[in-house]
């Protein structure tokens, strides 16, 4: 309510009355009344419906509210709207009103409706004219929580914190989830991508938050996120915050993505992992599914060399079956990963394919311990470097390559450089 009217761009319409017939009745403690003897209202009633502390919606909402809105009450107000819709006499049953000067009072009445929400009332034993809408919460009451409370003995209601465990069930489609990890530093990239997922209709996704920077931001815009933080065993977690391309940091961070991934694979789910720097045209999740392999992944092969050629496996988009052999071999990547100094990209085909090439099977296939890797066509799966896609005239990717799925927006240096290709296009 408080960005609509405040954008001062908008002629804004305040229907509540006409929607609710009835305004919804804050029960704080500023409205004491007794009836018959009833005994006092709770000092913290219930704001439209039970626990404000309990429902994530709600407490979102309040929290936003309290932290970034511009408006002195709880919610931002329906009175500082220029325009109201209120039921009256007219044969319609409805006048269009225009407020002199909106938001002037915290207090409105109608004799059209029963109590609301913005009736005066008077505090017992004062004789301050005041409105039940007024909040008696404070922004040390909303913090946002990251991790469950240690030794927690009550069910925690979800959402507060979101965790895996509570996102799991609710996000997965067919058992399979759509897997991104990373820290603050790539926020907005991580928020063209949800733009990219809503637009093409992906929704089954969750977001590994690395810090408590990036769940936060996420959070409060109400994405499937959670904080990991059972991933860094081995690792200088207090390196990551400001990891930068290449830098030894930034190795380290790459290695998390497979914790991440293995960590849900033991839990049953199959995982689609996608770096944020990749576009999706279609929903590709039936395609890769449709391929008779254990873990089908992108290649990073440029065009004149073999698909699974000589550490030419991109660990930054693929399908993780969900059984022991995939479980097995994301084992032994992490181990291989921990001894080595190299990003976690060439330590997957180390692993999987060998580090002399001795498990890869015709130009597109490597099998390791009972499982089989499949390497997606490049022309429906483009790497950065692919076809020449990105230095297509701006605009036209989709128009001039209608068959792509995604394309990975690699094989140029830095988030500065993937901005800037992003923006381009």
């Amino acid at each position: 309510t408080h960005e609509t009217i405040s954008a001062g761009r908008r002629q804004v319409v305040d229907v509540s009355e006409t929607c609710l017939t009835v305004h919804v009745k804050h029960d704080y403690h500023l409205v004491e009344t007794t009836k018959g003897g009833a005994a006092k209202r709770r000092l913290l009633g219930q704001f439209w419906s039970e626990g404000k502390k309990s429902k994530f919606e709600l407490f979102v909402n309040i929290y936003l509210s309290l932290h970034v809105g511009t408006y002195t009450n709880q919610m931002g107000s329906v009175l500082f709207a220029p325009w109201k819709l209120s039921l009256c006499l007219e044969p319609t049953g409805m006048c269009l009103l225009k407020r002199k000067r909106p938001g002037i009072c915290n207090c409105e009445f109608s004799s059209f409706v029963g109590a609301t929400q913005t009736d005066p009332v008077v505090k017992n034993g004062s004789r301050v004219i005041r409105c039940g809408m007024i909040s008696v919460e404070t922004k040390d009451d909303f913090v946002i929580p990251v991790l469950p409370p240690e030794n927690a003995k009550d069910e925690i209601p979800f959402g507060l914190p979101l965790t895996l465990d509570s996102l799991l069930p609710r996000v997965a489609i067919n058992n399979t989830i759509v897997l991104s990890a990373l820290n603050f530093g790539y926020r907005n990239i991580l928020m063209n991508w949800i733009c990219n997922m809503r637009h093409i209709g992906v929704n089954n996704i969750i977001i590994a938050a690395l810090d408590p920077d990036l769940y936060k931001y996420a959070y409060t815009r109400g994405l499937p996120v959670y904080y990991e933080t059972t991933i860094f065993e081995g690792l200088n977690s207090s390196l990551l915050a400001d990891a930068t391309y290449g830098s030894d940091s930034f190795k380290q961070l790459t290695k998390m993505k497979s914790r991440v991934v293995l960590r849900i694979l033991k839990l049953g789910y199959n995982v689609v992992w996608t770096d944020c720097d990749i576009v999706w045209f279609k929903n590709p999740l039936n395609h890769m599914d449709s391929h008779k392999a254990d873990l089908i992944i992108q290649t990073n092969a440029p065009d004149n060399e073999p698909m699974n050629g000589k550490r030419r496996i991109n660990s930054g988009f693929y399908l993780a079956r969900s059984n022991a052999p995939t479980i097995q071999a994301f084992e032994d990547i992490i181990k291989y990963a921990s001894r080595s100094r190299m990003s976690e990209q060439p330590c997957f085909y180390d692993v999987m394919c060998g580090k002399e090439m001795e498990r890869i099977v015709g130009n597109d296939k490597c099998e390791y311990q009972g499982m089989t890797v499949m390497l997606l066509d490049r022309h429906l799966y483009p790497n950065g470097i692919t076809d020449g896609i990105w230095d297509t005239e701006p605009g036209r990717i989709a128009e001039k390559w209608p068959n792509l799925m995604i394309l990975h927006n690699n094989w140029v240096k830095g988030a500065d450089g993937k901005q800037a290709r992003f923006e381009q296009h």
